[in-house]
């Protein structure tokens, strides 16, 4: 299995080995840069050889499966969407959708979905797209109201 590697805000990385526990701490930013996944192979003193994906990410996101609705005001019209909420974050989501034709990097939407945690809260935000892939958009959160109970959310 392959181990996530956070990178710290010196821009370093500390992998551990998973067979003796012996960690390594570099300077990773060379990687920075690179648009598509990191994957990196290490070999450790005790001869183990794992491999190891760097993460960018400021804030752990959470891998889920949520329906939702998106909106879009685009030239005096309202465009509806049904998504579906892949990923979670404290500072935005990716969601899959049907048809991103009139959404463009830049557009702000408003998302309305429930989590789910014991009280099905209800999630009301407004959001800017950052990326867009096929069907699969990325946003940012513009405020940071619902952040207590979202991070409580990603917690458990």
């Amino acid at each position: 299995m392959t181990e996530k590697v956070f990178i710290n805000s010196e821009n370093k990385a500390t992998f551990l080995c998973p067979k003796c526990g012996n960690t390594r701490t570099i300077d990773v930013t060379k990687y920075l840069n690179i648009e598509t996944t990191i994957r990196i192979k290490c070999k450790c003193k005790c001869g183990c050889t794992y491999s190891t994906v760097l993460e960018r990410r400021h804030y752990f996101r959470k891998e889920i499966r949520l329906p939702g609705i998106f909106t879009l005001h685009h030239d005096n019209a309202i465009i509806k969407g049904l998504m579906n909420v892949t990923d979670i974050s404290r500072t935005g989501l990716r969601m899959e959708i049907d048809n991103t034709t009139d959404i463009q990097i830049g557009d702000y939407l408003n998302v309305e979905f429930r989590l789910e945690d014991a009280q099905r809260t209800e999630m009301n935000r407004q959001v800017v797209v950052r990326t867009i892939k096929t069907n699969i958009i990325g946003v940012e959160f513009t405020s940071h109201e619902q952040a207590d109970r979202l991070g409580y959310y990603l917690m458990q």
